[in-house]
């Protein structure tokens, strides 16, 4: 699994729940209060249950998919290439 975030999107607007809010539960901001703090506690919890986590963290990148495009390229391509050489799984975490 990629996890990929950037460094500096530090916006809480739109993921932040606030108590009495359509989304809100008990818990709902427990991962953090940004996407790398979100990305961090997702990645530690999926290796917690087994999966290989390669997380990516951009730096001085915000909310902006377009600059992520490179490492999730080069991500892909480590997989195909391990799959190709034989490997079940692809390439490591």
């Amino acid at each position: 699994v990629q996890i990929v975030v950037g460094e500096a999107d530090l916006e809480t607007w739109e993921i932040t729940h606030r108590e009495g809010g359509a989304h809100w539960m008990p818990g709902a901001n427990d991962a953090g209060g940004t996407r790398p703090e979100r990305a961090r506690t997702l990645a530690r919890a999926l290796e917690a249950v087994g999966c290989r986590v390669r997380l990516n963290m951009i730096p001085n990148m915000a909310h902006d998919g377009a600059k992520a495009v490179d490492p999730v390229q080069g991500f892909l391509a480590e997989i195909l290439h391990g799959l190709r050489m034989g490997g079940r799984r692809g390439a490591p975490g």
